[in-house]
């Protein structure tokens, strides 16, 4: 890149607005009420969103080179000159692992922010693949911020965690002085964001992201959804165990000749309602920007014809979740999820604590994975995504640099080998954080709302949940027994709860015998898109007991099964069944 690093940038583009204190609007405002869905596909996957929802959205682009040739522009700005003319707004991918490829020329995304309104921001992932970030990867990095920053742009930082390194991207981005500084002078327009993938320290990338914006020193924070993650970890048909960290191809960089594909039939057979139950906890958490990997089955896809369809997994699970937490507003803010965080860890910058590899110690307790760490190790592999418990919220590592009022904004702040054992830390915070409910289910609590799922990501596993919801100031106590794969989406009204119960998956049978020698899986999504086997109907059963006066009336609407009830009025018990395979709508008033 001619001219250097962030320095050699900022010498061309001048002064950013946000440091000469003349601050104009970021080209994309994001709130809670107003979050940002980044997808791909195009104009042709744009067309097939509804209306309503477009104002959500922008369509990610691939950077490429961004140098054109024999005179002519970039072909990326020739896919950005047909976004603006649909009026559709685009984050431009613009860096990853260099290992892969090399990042956009920042003169060519310095020229298209120049032409483009419409292109409202970058994307940077990945770097933590291989070594880690190198000089090369993070000069470039700082640069894309500093740029974003100058044109009042979006930039989202897409990483994760592998359990062998002892000092997570992340980390090292609050240890950093550069790296931090950056952020800290460009944060309205940073997103850190958790991508899920990786093969560990999933609560620790989470916990870092979390901190940084609970710190005050990026405005948001966001949460990139995939199926890839269920390849990394060498997962297959559901319920069948791991076969090791990329169990069905080791060699997945060598390309179809040596995988035959069998990469992505692993990543493919990801539950449908997997992304909706990790999206479920992310809300939770007061993310504001949400993406989607492709390739995938999470949003669209082709059919035979070469016709763009929405995949079932879009319409039949995440679709639902997001249209209901937009309608009723359910995502939290910051001064939020800053209520419900009692305890924040600080980081100390030195080596051998908590954080370090595997990275697990200081969220065992709390909510992270059972497994101990000779074992993560000698896999490097962490078989724990979806935290085990809401109890305790979310624990944010302030950044090491960060300043004094950062801490300030917790009422409890804790550091390395604070405790001596995990019960003493339990002990800890089980003081701070009465048990809101009980039962073995991830049960989370916050703005009006209650966020429930099954946490085994791929084990046959039916986990409870008990706790009490109000109507019309009547106590009304809420349990039920969730499958795995299973989440419930629990709103809170004055003279009701309303409830989205969902399940929905798609037989892929990928894996019935006898296995090709390749799979196709351009054909499998084709075919997915087109006639998906979805008509296998699973349980969840739902109790609602009435604990002062009145009898309860439910009402319900569903497309993908049956709802039974069943009222006793000798306990004030209503017990429901519902045998379905996607989203239930529930109304209960007393």
């Amino acid at each position: 890149m001619a001219g250097g690093g962030c320095l050699g940038i900022a010498a061309r583009i001048g002064p950013s607005p946000s440091l000469a204190g003349n601050k104009p609007p970021l080209r994309r405002m994001i709130s809670p009420a107003n979050p940002l869905i980044v997808l791909e596909g195009g104009t042709a996957a744009w067309d097939l969103l509804p209306e309503e929802f477009r104002p959500y959205c922008a369509m990610q682009f691939q950077g490429g080179t961004g140098v054109g040739s024999k005179g002519s522009p970039p072909s990326l700005f020739l896919d950005l000159e047909r976004a603006r003319a649909r009026g559709i707004p685009v984050i431009l991918s613009v860096q990853g692992d260099e290992a892969d490829s090399p990042p956009t020329r920042i003169e060519g995304v310095q020229k298209a922010f120049e032409e483009f309104p419409n292109l409202i921001g970058c994307r940077c992932c990945e770097l933590s693949c291989g070594p880690g970030l190198s000089p090369s990867e993070q000069s470039h990095l700082l640069g894309f911020i500093e740029l974003c920053g100058h044109y009042r742009a979006l930039i989202t930082w897409q990483d994760m965690g592998y359990p062998y390194q002892r000092e997570h991207i992340f980390m090292k981005a609050g240890r950093d002085p550069e790296i931090f500084n950056t952020l800290r002078r460009n944060g309205d327009s940073v997103i850190l964001t958790d991508k899920m993938n990786g093969w560990g320290k999933y609560f620790e990338t989470a916990s870092l992201v979390m901190g940084m914006w609970a710190s005050e020193i990026v405005a948001h924070w966001g949460f990139n959804v995939e199926d890839w993650w269920w390849f990394e970890q060498g997962y297959g048909k559901r319920f069948l165990p791991s076969k090791g960290r990329r169990g069905y191809a080791r060699q997945h960089g060598k390309g179809f000749a040596v995988t035959k594909g069998w990469d992505f039939a692993s990543a493919i057979s990801c539950p449908d309602i997997f992304y909706a139950q990790n999206l479920l906890w992310a809300i939770a958490g007061g993310a504001t920007v949400y993406s989607f990997e492709m390739p995938t089955h999470a949003f669209a896809c082709p059919d035979r014809a070469g016709t763009y369809r929405l995949t079932p997994a879009w319409k039949n699970a995440i679709y639902p979740l997001l249209k209901t937490v937009l309608d009723n507003r359910l995502i939290p803010d910051r001064a939020q999820a800053l209520a419900k965080m009692q305890v924040a860890y600080q980081d100390s910058g030195r080596p051998g604590t908590e954080l370090d590899t595997p990275g697990e110690e200081l969220y065992r307790p709390l909510y992270g994975t059972s497994e101990p760490d000779k074992e993560i190790l000698s896999r490097d592999l962490s078989a724990a995504l979806i935290p085990r418990s809401g109890r305790y919220y979310f624990l944010p590592v302030i950044p090491k640099l960060a300043p004094a009022k950062a801490r300030a904004r917790f009422p409890h702040v804790i550091r390395p080998h604070q405790f001596a054992n995990p019960e003493q830390e339990r002990a800890y915070f089980d003081k701070l954080y009465p048990a809101e409910s009980s039962g073995a289910a991830l049960a989370i609590h916050i703005n009006r709302a209650w966020f429930v799922t099954n946490w085994h990501e791929n084990q046959d596993i039916a986990q409870d949940f008990r706790f009490r919801v109000s109507i019309a100031g009547r106590p009304v106590k809420l349990s039920g027994r969730l499958r795995p794969h299973s989440m419930i989406l629990i709103r809170q009204r004055p003279r009701s709860v309303s409830l989205l119960v969902n399940n929905y998956l798609v037989k892929t049978h990928i894996w019935d015998e006898p296995l090709p020698k390749d799979f196709d899986a351009q054909a499998y999504l084709q075919n997915y898109v087109t006639n998906p086997d979805d008509q296998e109907r699973r349980f969840t059963t739902l109790q609602f007991a009435v604990l002062g006066e009145g009898t309860p009336s439910l009402s319900h609407q569903t497309r993908h099964g049956t709802v039974q009830t069943k009222w006793d009025a000798a306990s004030k018990t209503m017990d429901v069944t519902l045998q379905h395979n996607g989203p239930v709508n529930l109304t209960l008033t007393v």
